[in-house]
């Protein structure tokens, strides 16, 4: 996602003015899920959607939508929460969103920190324990238990 803000957002305006509307209501208050995936996962995921959803949040696994949807789904969101992933690229159709990025310990990029930066969107990020995924796996790809307390705390500075 390193380019120049204006083109980063001249190519999200372009594909979000060529869409139709969806029909379907997605929340202002997205969670992305890593259950498709096969690492990076939220060991505690049942719990962190439990009280994300008493403030509002959707659960959502990209993949399972269309690139009209996730186009309507990053262009609506308010706030943005989950592990590191690729989805983030949706970013280029975001309005005014903060992305609350969670990361294993030790695991941490500026890959997003920077396109919201570019995109001029808020960041935030929370590092959580791993599990013990042994030495082979780098940190960044572990699995993570995200402090859930920690986490609403972030999250009601901006809602």
């Amino acid at each position: 996602l390193h380019s120049l803000p204006v083109q980063l957002k001249w190519v999200g305006q372009q594909l979000k003015s060529g869409i139709e509307a969806t029909g379907a209501p997605f929340s202002e208050r997205v969670y992305v899920s890593r259950a498709d995936a096969d690492r990076r996962h939220v060991t505690n995921e049942e719990s962190v959607i439990q009280r994300l959803s008493e403030r509002g949040f959707e659960r959502y696994e990209p993949v399972r939508y269309s690139l009209d949807e996730q186009i309507h789904i990053f262009a609506n969101a308010e706030i943005i929460i989950g592990p590191h992933r690729l989805a983030y690229t949706n970013l280029i159709y975001a309005e005014d969103a903060t992305l609350v990025e969670l990361f294993p310990r030790d695991g941490a990029t500026e890959t997003y920190f920077v396109a919201t930066a570019e995109l001029d969107l808020d960041y935030e990020y929370l590092e959580c324990p791993t599990t013990d995924a042994g030495v082979h796996i780098r940190p960044r790809d572990r699995d993570l238990t995200v402090p859930v307390a920690e986490l609403v705390g972030v999250v009601d500075e901006y809602i």
